[in-house]
């Protein structure tokens, strides 16, 4: 493959029922995005699910990341990253 050929790649190819969208829709409309009693109401419902005391929600994979480090490391701890390059 050249350097300059483009190769699509499918990430994900969602299926929603209609209930699912209207309850997103129910969300987006309230203007509760990132908390109120949806997300809180998943989370008391996940935590359960998994035999927590307790979940967060997060808006996407870079927060979960950051709450889930702060959750373990401390200051004064030595975070050593790799780089990839492929």
């Amino acid at each position: 493959m050249s350097p300059t050929t483009t190769v699509a790649v499918t990430m994900a190819s969602p299926r929603l029922e209609r209930d699912e969208i209207d309850a997103a829709t129910r969300v987006l409309e309230s203007g509760a995005l990132r908390s109120g009693p949806v997300a809180a109401e998943f989370e008391r419902a996940f935590a359960d699910f998994v035999g927590a005391r307790h979940a967060y929600t997060c808006s996407n994979g870079t927060a979960a990341l950051h709450l889930a480090y702060l959750s373990v490391i401390q200051p004064g701890d030595e975070v050593l990253l790799h780089e990839h390059r492929a």
